[in-house]
Formats: structure tokens, sequence, C-alpha cells
């Protein structure tokens, strides 16, 4: 099928020169598209890779998605060195021209308020990871510590009983005992950044790593904050760090998690 349609990545605030390189379709480049104060971050497809029902088969191609919804992130990333960008989801594609005028102005307001509000504002993904065989070592040693004198007065059998039935009751404490981590965490960053938002626990097939997810922070900084903020977070991660909990912080991400009122 021969022809193109439009792919949008995001819309800026102001316009500025950007640098020559391929697009999601890595044949045609992405330039930036004036529509009455709002620029648009696009660049062509062609119609035999990203239309009907092209489009569709490779949506279901795991190798096709993951390539391009890197090079998606690439652009926005590449964008954010140079401007604010409102980012626009996965595959937002216009066919007929004419119809993205009319996307934009729909939008126009809710655009324009977005921009102003995360104006010098920057997101960060701040993910927590539990090594559950470490912390759970480490809090039996801790109890067996607590019980030391009663065990050593004890019975080797009777002994052994309290050993199994601090090894039952480890898994519930150690699961409250990460909560509570977890909350103070939590309450620390509400107190460190503009805002945080809480995101959906990933799966170890999602994350490739070996530790559980406890916790998926999506936090919004203030960017004339930003040293403070990454120094606090060194320090909160080494507190952690004693508890057998890995916190890892990235970024900066486009701002996905704080966009409002824009379907």
């Amino acid at each position: 099928m021969k022809g193109q349609a439009v792919y949008i990545y995001g819309f800026a605030g102001e316009f500025f020169d950007i640098p020559e390189y391929e697009g999601i379709d890595e044949r045609n480049n992405v330039y930036i598209e004036d529509y009455d104060g709002i620029y648009a971050v696009e660049s062509k497809v062609e119609l035999d890779e990203f239309g009907s029902p092209y489009i569709d088969e490779n949506l279901e191609n795991v190798s096709w998605l993951k390539n391009k919804a890197r090079i998606h992130m690439d652009v926005i990333k590449n964008v954010m060195e140079y401007t604010q960008i409102i980012p626009l989801k996965f595959c937002t594609i216009f066919y007929d021209d004419s119809k993205i005028k009319e996307f934009v102005m729909e939008l126009k307001d809710k655009l324009i308020e977005n921009l102003s509000s995360l104006q010098g504002k920057e997101e960060w993904s701040c993910k927590m990871y539990w090594d559950k065989k470490g912390f759970l070592n480490n809090y039996m040693n801790e109890e067996k510590e607590k019980d030391k004198e009663n065990m050593t007065n004890m019975s080797e059998g009777a002994a052994y009983f309290l050993k199994k039935k601090l090894e039952i009751n480890l898994n519930k404490k150690a699961i409250n005992k990460v909560n509570f981590i977890i909350g103070k965490v939590t309450d620390t960053l509400k107190d460190l950044v503009l805002e945080v938002k809480s995101n959906k626990i990933l799966a170890k097939e999602l994350t490739e790593r070996e530790e559980d997810m406890v916790m998926n922070l999506s936090l919004l900084i203030d960017y004339a904050e930003k040293d403070l903020f990454l120094e606090k977070m060194n320090e909160l991660s080494s507190k952690v760090r004693g508890h057998g909990l890995i916190l890892k912080l990235s970024g900066p991400w486009p701002p996905y998690n704080f966009v409002e009122n824009l379907k």
C-alpha cells in the first residue's frame, strides 16, 4: 500500500530547531509543525507499515513493538533536551491531515494549561525491589538474637520447635516490616518532591530482575531543586539497603503520569 500518514509524538509550547534524525518508521525524519502556537512533534509514516491492516499485525509482533516503543520514547526524550513536551500515547497516527488541526484546536486550552503547569518540572521514576531471601536471613538473625537466651536454656527439641515457630511467623512479619518501610519512604518522598503517584507493581517477567518489585512511584520534581533531590535520594537508598531493599531511581522521563485532562 502506497501513501503516508502523520505520526505525532507530542506537543511543545514553543518552536525549536530540531536536529535531523529518523522517526519511528526509520525512514522519514522528525519535524515540527505549528498549529496556531502549539507545536506538534511529527514524522511521516508509510501506510505499508502503519496503515490498516499492517499496523494491527505489527502491534502483535513483540520484536516490532519493542523497537518502535523505544524509538517513540527516544524521540520524546530528545525533544526534552530543548523544551517541555506533552507526550502522546504510542502510535498516535492521523490518516487525514485536516483532522490534526481539529484535534489540536479541541485540546488547545488543556495543552496550554499542561505546558504551563509542567514548566520547569521533571518526572522521575522511583522503584523499590525486595531481596526477600537476604531480608529474611537478616530478619531471622534479629529474631534469633532476641530469643538467644531462651533458646540457650532450652532442650534441643524445644529450641528446634521455637526455631520453626519463628520461621512460620517470619514471612508475615517480614511483609509487615517491608510495608512499613514503603510507607515511610513514600511519606519522605511526599515531603521532598512536588507530587507522587503510585503505579502498578510489575512482575519479574517485565522487570527482568531476580528481586520482587514492591514499590513503583512516579515523582514530579522541581528542576531547580534537582541536585538536592538526587542527594536526598542517595541517602534514602543507603538507608533502605540495610533492610535488604533496593531503591532504583531513573529519569527524567516524559511526564505521562502528570499530564491532566488530556484524552
